[in-house]
């Protein structure tokens, strides 16, 4: 029997197939079932799957950089079952060259080319999802560089050592020193619905409990590595030392006003993560939606 000739849109249409299937809401739109095309897309590719690594390659033949500080990762992954879930290749078939771009602006940044080395998946044909957590991170990081980028800092540097503690990364703006340790919360499964607009209810308490929760968590693991580092002297106490939090959740991102409110509200706390001047919320897209939250009894001032 003759495989199929397995396509670009093919690949799209698998990928969205196994988007819908891991994706709640998107699921429960589709009325439970995953299109019929998705699903025959999917089974091309299976049965024909060096034809689909082959052309993942050819692919990144288009995307250097993308292959330069990915490329390890998506050889671990190709060997990795569930694949077509993989944020790294809806990044690669992305017809708008998105993350190539993001790349592009940041390769100038000291230290950058040591993420290649920092971020390390599963080798184990059956921990895809460790891969995946992964490239998320490192994704998380690439948006913060750029971000900062954005919003006029200089003398950017990505900081990657194995002798001591030290944070993520080193900036300046007006004059003034940044310390800015980024970290990636994992999605919330269950987002309560506000039924009048369908997107997830900012106000319902058990929503707001649980972007507190994840909020806290971040806290308490980033204060730790920041009297990690001062010890070390890795980092400068005179420095703005900042936890970035970033998430690919949607629901977080509408939320993001309410969580600043959450971070202002556990900032104020006397006595408690004290080795933090202020969270950065990173939003999925727009520099502009994201929020810089200070401890009230700082007298430094907002950078943006």
């Amino acid at each position: 029997m003759t495989s199929q000739i397995i396509t670009e849109e093919t690949i799209r249409q698998a990928i969205l197939g196994a988007f819908i299937r891991n994706n709640r809401e998107l699921f429960a739109s589709c009325n439970g079932v995953v299109p019929q095309e998705c699903i025959d897309a999917a089974k091309t590719i299976q049965d024909d799957y060096e034809q689909f690594r082959q052309m993942v390659w050819k692919r990144l033949e288009k995307l250097p950089l993308m292959k330069f500080f990915f490329g390890d990762l998506i050889r671990a992954r190709l060997k990795q079952k569930g694949i077509l879930a993989s944020p790294i290749i809806s990044e690669i078939f992305d017809d708008y060259g998105t993350l190539e771009k993001k790349l592009s602006d940041i390769q100038a940044i000291a230290g950058v080319d040591l993420l290649k080395s920092e971020y390390r998946g599963s080798e184990n044909p059956l921990q895809g999802n460790i891969t995946d957590h992964t490239m998320r991170n490192m994704l998380a990081e690439i948006i913060a560089l750029g971000f900062l980028i954005s919003l006029g800092f200089v003398n950017i540097n990505k900081v990657s050592r194995k002798d001591k503690s030290h944070v993520d990364i080193f900036a300046e703006k007006n004059g003034q020193s940044y310390c800015i340790d980024v970290t990636r919360k994992q999605e919330v499964d269950n987002w309560e619905i506000n039924p009048d607009t369908e997107l997830e209810d900012c106000q319902n308490p058990k929503n707001q409990k649980e972007i507190r929760r994840r909020i806290t968590q971040a806290l308490n693991d980033k204060n730790n590595q920041f009297y990690r580092a001062l010890r070390s002297e890795t980092i400068p106490e005179t420095a703005i030392k900042v936890v970035a939090i970033k998430t690919s959740d949607y629901g977080f991102v509408e939320c993001i006003e309410i969580a600043s409110i959450i971070v202002q509200e556990l900032l104020s706390e006397k006595g408690k993560w004290q080795n933090i001047n202020c969270v950065w919320l990173l939003p999925n897209v727009d520099v502009k939606e994201s929020h810089w939250v200070y401890r009230k009894l700082e007298t430094i001032k907002e950078c943006i």
